[in-house]
């Protein structure tokens, strides 16, 4: 993404008044996230676009064009056991709230749709032991702390430390 005059006229087209959307984005507090490769996209966009407040990165391991500064915006990284601590650098340069996460019994395809669709993908391997309703539960949860608390200013408990509600996550913060 680069920055000029046409960020301000791609802002706008969101709202447009033929959009379905028209009037219903709040544009002032947006948080990105993504998975995988979309995972790793979430610090650079954070870093080069001033839309973005705060990002969460399921499960993707940093590649390509690493961010070179110092990521000012609240971050949160979710982690399979596999890839634990692969993008803690990132974490590590958050100067905002930052949270690393990590889901037991998860692999990365978990974090998608495929656990919720065939149990087929966890014969074949794709799939950690933790079972898909409850992935889902667990990110859902997480994910909803994360930009209530960054986005709309309420206070989150669940970001606070581990939780008796969800014993397979564990969760680290630095300035919370």
């Amino acid at each position: 993404l680069e920055r000029g005059p046409e960020l301000k006229e791609r802002k706008e087209l969101l709202n447009i008044q033929d959009s379905r959307l028209a009037g219903r984005l709040d544009t002032s507090r947006l948080g990105v996230y993504g998975m995988s490769f979309g995972g790793a996209t979430v610090a650079p966009t954070c870093l080069i676009d001033e839309r973005c407040q705060a990002g969460l990165n399921m499960d993707g391991f940093q590649f390509g064009d690493l961010p070179t500064g110092l990521l000012e915006k609240p971050y949160m990284l979710m982690y399979s056991e596999a890839t634990n601590g692969a993008s803690d650098f990132i974490f590590e340069r958050t100067t905002n709230a930052a949270y690393r996460i990590v889901i037991s019994g998860a692999n990365h395809m978990d974090f998608c749709d495929f656990t919720l669709i065939s149990p087929l993908f966890k014969w074949v391997g794709f799939l950690g032991p933790i079972k898909g309703p409850r992935m889902s539960e667990v990110t859902s949860a997480y994910t909803l702390a994360f930009f209530d608390q960054h986005l709309k200013g309420k206070n989150a408990q669940l970001l606070n430390g581990d939780s008796a509600d969800f014993p397979e996550v564990s969760i680290e913060a630095i300035n919370p």
